[in-house]
């Protein structure tokens, strides 16, 4: 059994068991050394195959998306979607403050596997928008395999959301892997975007300031090492509140690969106690 399973099922397995299948997911990635910047993190690892990841994604979200799987997380295909319903809630939430219309732009959201992951829902709505900003090597690809009516990619972030403003951003396992995380939120969040989610995002469980250490992935997935923020959870939002957001709920995320923190979902709300329609 996975990680990803274990934590779906966690309310009702004995604690033992749940504590003994996360060590078994935690040996399979790992966290190493404690960097108080970047540069010295990057300095040590040995990178990555980007074409071997790209195409391990591609290959695994085409298969999704011809009904060969039913869901792929970072490459990884499962026999059973599992949900990150706090995110999905919002989603639907969203959506049903602006007359069923959900536009999203998704930061780092690869191939759209987050759209893919709940489309039974969002095909319900009156109308979706899902523009995911990435890599160039991405989008390329995206735009070829993937775009259509509802799905596009984007290499900026800014052009996107001065275009055409999203009613949420979501940022699932990014924030951790951007040299300046806490800038870049700042900047965000000064659009005002009425929803935003974070999810999969590792928040130290001991008062700390933010550090970085290196996250090493096994070669049966690909070989590759790269930084990886583990946050103060107060360093990391402070921007969000300064800027008139407000927490609307967090959540526990489905990673769990270090026991020094814990992988959550944050939810923002801006304006705090107004509909998100304009």
């Amino acid at each position: 059994m996975t990680l990803i399973s274990s934590k779906t099922l966690k309310k009702w397995l004995p604690p033992i068991l749940v504590s003994n299948l996360k060590n078994i997911a935690r040996s399979n990635i790992s966290l190493c050394g404690r960097y108080s910047n970047w540069q010295e993190a990057l300095a040590r690892c040995e990178g990555y195959d980007s074409d071997e990841i790209l195409e391990r994604t591609l290959t695994a979200t085409q298969k999704v998306k011809q009904g060969q799987a039913v869901y792929q997380r970072d490459g990884e295909l499962f026999e059973q979607i599992i949900y990150s319903w706090p995110v999905t809630s919002a989603l639907m939430f969203a959506a049903a403050q602006n007359k069923g219309n959900l536009n999203v732009v998704d930061f780092g959201g690869s191939f759209a596997s987050s759209y893919f992951q709940n489309k039974k829902f969002l095909d319900s709505l009156q109308s979706v928008q899902w523009r995911v900003v990435e890599q160039k090597s991405v989008v390329e690809a995206g735009s070829k395999n993937f775009a259509s009516q509802e799905i596009s990619f984007h290499s900026d972030l800014h052009q996107c959301l001065q275009d055409n403003l999203p009613n949420v951003v979501l940022l699932s396992s990014v924030l951790q892997y951007l040299k300046k995380p806490v800038h870049f939120l700042a900047q965000l969040s000064k659009y005002k975007v009425p929803l935003i989610i974070l999810d999969r995002t590792p928040f130290l469980k001991k008062p700390d300031l933010s550090y970085v250490r290196i996250q090493k992935v096994p070669k049966r997935i690909y070989r590759a090492s790269y930084p990886c923020w583990l946050f103060s959870k107060d360093e990391l939002t402070a921007s969000l509140y300064e800027n008139g957001y407000a927490l609307v709920e967090e959540f526990d995320s489905l990673d769990d690969l270090s026991p020094e923190a814990t992988w959550q979902g944050l939810i923002f709300r801006y304006p705090p106690h107004e509909s998100l329609s304009e």
